[in-house]
């Protein structure tokens, strides 16, 4: 079984390079650079003294998301088209005749399909608008409309790894790379890719495993694909002690908010207030009992705002 951080190495080196398009300045915002801005001319200091910035000055680099401010300054020195990555083609494929409509009431045996939903969602609060497919368990069908997939998509998120869907990705020259993670939820990950390149992840079908799936290894693979920088690790403090099982790296839901000391407290949550969770707290694989005030890696999501 292999662990989280030699999953997430794996996954970085398996990034895509899908190459850079031209956009006008007011399609530009929320996208990533790719080229550096320079100063177009001296621009002097505010109160009219020396220069603060040179003809020639770099004053945003590649990698960088084009926020208002790095807008401000792509129109400030007269950039009116603007080299961007391009955005990977996503779709998110759920499987299983168990699965029904949202609309509609499930039986005992059925659940809604929430996870393929889950995973768009959070795809779509990090700038990328990803297709939605479900792929019935015929064998024959499964094969057909995933070989369209991977000829159509730059990367696939299946929420829901099955025996038949994992026989069909063989037959389509798909070669895995890793089955199993140690961790909880979702120890159940599968990676894989295409002979053409293309990256596949699946896994379990459970909503708390897709969180912890996309946050945890897609979105990190987004930004390595984007040239973006590796995001800064976030820590908080547990503010209860927790019992999880042994062996397994465990990402906890929780609530983050700051005390009145400016420390970032992980309230873990049950599934009855799991609608406040803004963060997943990794707890290591080395033991079993994490103690109140104990400091861990926190992921955030659902756009925390320590200011709530």
């Amino acid at each position: 079984m292999t662990s989280v951080d030699e999953a997430k190495r794996i996954v970085l080196e398996n990034k895509a390079d899908l190459g850079n398009e031209i956009v006008l300045f007011t399609d530009a915002t929320g996208r990533i650079l790719a080229e550096n801005i320079k100063a177009d001319r001296d621009i002097p200091h505010f109160n009219g003294g020396q220069a603060d910035i040179k003809q020639g000055d770099i004053l945003a680099v590649p990698g960088q998301l084009i926020t208002p401010v790095i807008l401000s300054i792509i129109t400030s020195v007269g950039e009116e088209e603007i080299r961007v990555k391009k955005l990977p083609r996503v779709v998110v494929i759920s499987t299983g005749e168990e699965l029904v409509e949202v609309r509609e009431v499930p039986n005992a045996n059925q659940s809604r399909r929430t996870n393929c939903y889950t995973a768009q969602a959070i795809l779509k609060n990090n700038g990328i608008q990803a297709d939605i497919l479900h792929v019935p368990a015929d064998a024959d069908v499964m094969e057909r409309q995933l070989a369209h997939c991977l000829q159509h998509y730059d990367a696939i998120i299946i929420a829901g790894k099955s025996d038949v869907l994992i026989a069909a990705l063989d037959k389509l020259y798909v070669k895995e790379i890793f089955n199993k993670v140690a961790q909880h939820p979702g120890d159940d990950f599968w990676f894989g890719k295409h002979e053409n390149g293309v990256p596949l992840f699946a896994f379990h079908g459970s909503v708390t495993a897709i969180m912890v799936g996309v946050h945890c290894y897609f979105l990190p693979w987004l930004r390595a694909t984007l040239n973006m920088p590796e995001q800064d690790q976030l820590y908080a403090i547990l503010s209860d002690d927790v019992d999880v099982e042994s062996g397994f790296s465990t990402f906890l839901q929780v609530k983050l908010s700051t005390n009145s000391n400016a420390q970032l407290i992980a309230q873990p949550l049950t599934a009855k207030n799991y609608a406040e969770a803004n963060a997943l707290l990794q707890l290591p694989a080395s033991k079993s009992q994490y103690k109140k005030g104990e400091m861990y890696n926190a992921i955030t999501v659902n756009y925390y705002n320590p200011y709530n």
